[in-house]
């Protein structure tokens, strides 16, 4: 996992997960300074919806037992097969 430093662009490996704190960060910030229009206001309450969703979800995994979390994994994979279609 790295954060958003653009040297982390040059390494190659099969995955690569983004620090979502970070992400998050550069949402907000683009929202408030660049005030983009169009599509930008749903889109950007849908992602950080999401990505506020599955932290919680990960934080909160060993309180709410195998069979809640995983339903809640299924659901939010879900919603977000359906954000990238």
């Amino acid at each position: 996992m790295t954060d958003f430093w653009g040297a982390y662009n040059s390494v190659t490996c099969l995955a690569k997960q983004k620090c979502l704190p970070h992400l998050l960060r550069d949402l907000s910030r683009t929202r408030h300074s660049h005030n983009p229009g169009g599509d930008w206001p749903e889109f950007y309450r849908r992602l950080r919806r999401l990505i506020r969703d599955g932290m919680r979800l990960k934080k909160d995994k060993q309180g709410l037992g195998q069979e809640v979390s995983e339903r809640r994994k299924v659901r939010i994979r879900k919603r977000l097969d359906e954000f990238i279609d």
